[in-house]
């Protein structure tokens, strides 16, 4: 017994092909999804190295104003799969930490839908210096492009901060 034989259309041969074409589209754009957000990752682990970069430079901008910081500490989250981080930074007059001299938090964020870093995030809470320790890490988010905003906390306002 002969099976009978399928007939090869124009129309399903069109089908066929237009769907295998979709599919590379798709294929197609996300590699090119994952490629532009493997990019942004890699900006972003070096927006948290500046920041804990500026935050070992607190010595530094305490000696230039005149003022002596005997105790510091620098700390965040670090990188994270997700490619979120947060560094935050304290300078202090005296070792029981009851005069600060600086004290800030930055974050940092890669968006998963979207097509651009989100504006690093730099908060202050009303110490003495961190007006300097901002200038410090603007001079580096101006040479290298990366947008940034400044968010001024109440003194009271607790520390570290959560991530946003």
């Amino acid at each position: 017994m002969d099976l009978p034989r399928p007939r090869t259309t124009i129309r399903s041969l069109m089908v066929h092909v237009l769907s295998i074409a979709l599919l590379m589209g798709w294929f197609v754009a996300l590699r090119s999804y994952v490629g532009a957000w493997e990019a942004r990752r890699v900006e972003l682990y070096r927006q948290h190295d500046a920041a804990m970069a500026a935050g070992d430079q607190m010595l530094e901008i305490a000696a230039t104003a005149g003022r002596t910081a005997v105790a510091r500490r620098i700390g965040g989250t670090g990188k994270s799969r997700t490619a979120d981080w947060t560094v935050w930074a304290e300078a202090y007059e005296d070792v029981n930490g009851r005069k600060p001299l600086i004290r800030v938090a930055a974050f940092g964020r890669n968006g998963r839908l979207s097509s651009e870093l989100d504006p690093i995030r730099i908060e202050t809470y009303g110490a003495p210096l961190d007006d300097a320790w901002i200038e410090v890490f603007q001079r580096t988010c101006r040479e290298r492009g990366w947008t940034y905003e400044i968010v001024r906390a109440a003194p009271a306002a607790s520390f570290p901060p959560p991530p946003p």
